[in-house]
């Protein structure tokens, strides 16, 4: 990749603010091109790709270290990723998803834009609550968040299993006139 695109990458960091500390800035820069370098998202493939006087194995400590404790601006992150989505009007899909984390239950919902084959997630939330299923409070939430950055008017439709059909989380997309589709087995 050309200097150019470097400086410019990191130029958009200093802009979008995604993280505040300046070397933060240039770490995440490196990690970005890594994973253009590699096609890869996997730590190791990453810090294989990046071009430092240090090993791999200590790249991949870096890396590791960069998310464990870095502190992301996930608005800044979806203003800054809503850029590269070409498309007048975008797909949405809603979905919710269940991580184990040891004896811990992680429940996350999530906004995904659909760009050709390929999904962008743009914004999640943690859900807080013991049931693991999302109700019509978190997706309106999560959705007011995404509809401020992006604009209703760039939502083509929205795209959801059946567990997320709800009156009151149907009747405030039809009162915004955002098209959704239900899937039903």
């Amino acid at each position: 990749m050309s200097l150019n695109s470097v400086a410019n990458l990191r130029k958009t960091f200093d802009e979008f603010n995604v993280v505040q500390n300046s070397s933060r800035k240039d770490r995440l820069t490196e990690i970005i091109l890594g994973i253009i370098d590699s096609k890869s998202v996997q730590f190791y493939e990453i810090a294989s790709k990046i071009n430092r006087q240090a090993s791999t194995d200590s790249i991949n400590r870096n890396i590791e270290d960069f998310f464990q404790k870095t502190d992301f601006q996930y608005l800044e992150i979806f203003s800054w990723l809503i850029q590269f989505i070409p498309h007048e009007k975008v797909v949405l899909s809603i979905d919710r998803t269940e991580w184990d984390y040891g004896k811990t239950q992680i429940n996350i919902l999530s906004v995904i834009a659909h760009v050709g084959k390929m999904g962008v997630p743009l914004h999640f939330e943690m859900l807080d609550n013991n049931s693991g299923n999302s109700n019509w409070e978190d997706r309106i939430k999560l959705f007011s968040k995404v509809i401020e950055t992006l604009g209703y008017h760039r939502i083509d439709y929205i795209v959801m299993d059946r567990e997320f059909i709800g009156y009151k989380w149907l009747r405030w997309l039809k009162s915004l006139k955002i098209d959704f589709c239900v899937r039903v087995p």
